[in-house]
This record gives C-alpha cells, sequence and structure tokens, in this order.
C-alpha cells in the first residue's frame, strides 16, 4: 500500500507560495491543482464548520451549519452554465472599469479533479449527521419540505470525521494520477493549521517567508487586500501575528519555513531541504524554473522617502524577527 503525503504550502500571500508549488510540481511523484481548491479554509467550508460546531455548539446552529456547509460544496464542485458566463462576462466588464463581484466561485469545479467528489460529500454529510427531525426555526432555510432538521451530538468526534474527508479526497487524486505526495498552496491555510492538523495529523506546512515591506507593497495591487499603505501594513501585522501564534500550536517536525529570497538565491541548496521535509528525492529537473522575477527590494522602487520611513518604522519588530 502506498504511502501517501499531503503538504500546504501557506505564508501572508504574496509571500512566495505560488512559486513554492510550481516547483514542487515538476517532481514526479507529486500531484497538484492548477488552483487554490479552497473547501478546507474558506467560510462555510470544513474549519468553518468544524470551530462553529465545537465552539458555539447550539440545535440551531448545527443545523444551519450542516446545510450552510452541503450547500457549499455542492456548489464549487460543479460549475453551472449560466454562473460560469455570467462570472465570464463580469470579469471581462471589470477590466473595462465596472468594478463589480463575480457569482461566489464560479468557475470552481472540485468534481473534475477529485474523483467521486459529490458521492464523498454525500458520505461527509451522513457521517456527521446523528439524525434528522421534523421540526423548524426563524432562521431555518426557507422552503424546506417537512421542516427536516439535522441534528450533531455536541460531543462528535468531528476531527476524524473532517479529516477522513480531506484525506480521501486527497488520494482519490493521487491515484488517479499514480503520485504520492499532494501539494495545495491555499494561501492562508496556516492560519488554520491547529485545526488542519487536529484533522490531519500526518499534514506538514511549508511556510514561505518575504521580506514584510515587500510583501506589503506587493499587497497594494492587489483585488483581495486595501489598496493603502497603513491599511496594508495593518493587513499584514494581522495575519503575520496568527502565523507566529499558530507555529507554536503544532508539532515542530510538521512545519518547514523558507524564504522567497533564499528559493531565489541559493535554489538547489533550499529544493533539497524542502523535498527532506516531504520525504521526496530531491532531481534537478525541479529548477527549470524562472526565479529571476522575484521583485526583491520593490518597496524602494515604489514608495517615496516618507512612505519607506513609515514601513520600516511600523515592520520593524517583523524586520528583525525575520532578519531582513
Amino acid at each position: 500500500m502506498k504511502n501517501y503525503r499531503f503538504i500546504s504550502i501557506s505564508g501572508t500571500g504574496r509571500s512566495g507560495t505560488n512559486i513554492t508549488k510550481d516547483i514542487l510540481s515538476k517532481h514526479p511523484d507529486v500531484g497538484t491543482l492548477p488552483f487554490e481548491h479552497r473547501f478546507t479554509i474558506d467560510p462555510k467550508g470544513l474549519v468553518d464548520t468544524f470551530n462553529t460546531l465545537r465552539f458555539t455548539w447550539s440545535p440551531y446552529v448545527v443545523d444551519y451549519k450542516i446545510n450552510e456547509l452541503e450547500n457549499f460544496l455542492k456548489l464549487i464542485g460543479k460549475r453551472k452554465f449560466w454562473r460560469f458566463q455570467l462570472g465570464q462576462l463580469i470579469k471581462w466588464l471589470n477590466r473595462h472599469g465596472l468594478n463589480i463581484t463575480p457569482p461566489a466561485y464560479y468557475a470552481w469545479e472540485l468534481s473534475k479533479w477529485f474523483p467521486d467528489y459529490f458521492e464523498m460529500v454525500e458520505k461527509l454529510i451522513q457521517q456527521l449527521i446523528d439524525f434528522k427531525y421534523r421540526a423548524t426555526w426563524p432562521g431555518a432555510a426557507p422552503f424546506n419540505k417537512n421542516n427536516q432538521m439535522r441534528f450533531v451530538s455536541y460531543e462528535k468526534n468531528l476531527a476524524n470525521i473532517f479529516g477522513r474527508f480531506i484525506q480521501n479526497l486527497y488520494q482519490s487524486f493521487l491515484k488517479a494520477h499514480n503520485k504520492t505526495h499532494f501539494v495545495e498552496d491555499n494561501t492562508w491555510s496556516i492560519l488554520f493549521a491547529p485545526e488542519l492538523f487536529t484533522m490531519l495529523p500526518e499534514i506538514k506546512f511549508i511556510h514561505v517567508l518575504r521580506d514584510p515591506r515587500d510583501v506589503v507593497v506587493s499587497f497594494l495591487n492587489q483585488k483581495w487586500t486595501p489598496n493603502d499603505l497603513d491599511q496594508c501594513i495593518d493587513y499584514y501585522i494581522s495575519i503575520i501575528s496568527k502565523i507566529i501564534e499558530n507555529k507554536k500550536k503544532i508539532p515542530a517536525e510538521n512545519i518547514l519555513e523558507i524564504s522567497l529570497e533564499q528559493l531565489v538565491e541559493k535554489p538547489q541548496r533550499t529544493m533539497r531541504q524542502v523535498c527532506k521535509f516531504c520525504g521526496l528525492d530531491y532531481t534537478d529537473d525541479l529548477l527549470k524554473i524562472d526565479l529571476s522575477r522575484s521583485n526583491k527590494g520593490r518597496w524602494k522602487l515604489e514608495l517615496n522617502v516618507n512612505e519607506q520611513q513609515r514601513l520600516n518604522h511600523k515592520l520593524k519588530n517583523y524586520i528583525d524577527l525575520f532578519g531582513y
């Protein structure tokens, strides 16, 4: 029986997680998706449901969150034609100055990548629910035939159920592609490292660091971050503070920290370290990739003197901590 392994590459965002995954994806034993699958860490996903049922449990909350989870997993499982076409149209209009939000997850189609995806989702929901009963409450989903509510007991072993679901999905992908290592780069997985480790104790995290000043300046140009310098600094500080806190909550052998600068300047040494951590044999084919566009020091080029001083002052603790 193959020994399957699961690796999550994560960071603050704009830190080099994508390029690290792209390098690892060249390994013959590694399977990756060409996008972030998001079902684990996004709102309404596994971790959200897991934490809500653990910390704010009530029969009403249970009914609401199970319905929410099922609808979310089905939404990202199959691409609907009209949603996709609408999303593409809005994307095109946005390039011409419209600035409107497209339908949620309109391009996602996880059933295309994970064999038996919908069967596994159905099994997950069945395993979570202890029983259904005829009842309703003011916040119940509308048009629910026979007023069916779902019940999950407070002491249910949710970590085991969610963990098996993740494991089965990843393994189905690996088996279909004859791979042994599933590598994903959901940017903020490390913000939920304790929960993911509880569900999947074998998971390993690669935390990719980058000069905090370059990260903040890169944030300024993203659609999912603020476009104000001081707001981006606060945004970064909150994310990196949570990462630092979470690193203390999982075993040291389950996390490896590298930096984008280290990867660019000493690629072979860094990737040998990464491969050893992941349980992979190193191969020079991994580095047949362009590492020249890392934008090191962009904060000096894109900010004026006053902005640079503000950046250095507010980020001093993190610049010193990470040795920049």
